[in-house]
């Protein structure tokens, strides 16, 4: 929980890019009430099709918004082929995960999130690979 006792949960991941020394920007959305979220095209199958401003969650359900930066690179859910953005909602896809399709060998951790985790279990798990928020200006 933060300051305030009150608890957000991870709903959307963003790439933002990729910088010159391959570092992944990401964008880590949360919401108090992750059932209130929701996009305007979260319900087409599969998600992928749509336009990257489509794939958004309004902007009046994000309560917080975080930033990372790391060499990994994360698959995310929203550029699937198979599923719409509900589906992940209802676990059958993680939000994001770590790419491993370039690695040698399968990592000890592999960075899995999920949507509706909470801030305190995403900042865990981006804790294990040494990952932490970016600071706020």
């Amino acid at each position: 929980m933060n300051e305030n006792n009150i608890e957000f949960y991870l709903v959307f991941v963003h790439c933002v890019g990729e910088n010159s020394n391959g570092s992944n920007t990401y964008e880590l959305f949360f919401a108090k009430d992750q059932s209130m979220v929701f996009g305007p095209y979260w319900h087409i199958l599969p998600i992928g099709i749509c336009s990257k401003n489509e794939k958004f969650p309004h902007e009046s359900t994000i309560d917080l918004k975080k930033t990372i930066k790391t060499k990994i690179s994360l698959k995310l859910s929203q550029n699937n082929g198979c599923v719409s953005m509900m589906d992940v909602m209802d676990d059958i896809l993680a939000l994001c995960w770590e790419d491993i399709s370039m690695l040698e060998d399968y990592p000890d951790y592999r960075l899995v999130l999920h949507y509706g985790e909470p801030i305190s279990e995403v900042e865990y798990k981006l804790n294990k690979k040494g990952i932490l928020y970016e600071k706020e200006n």
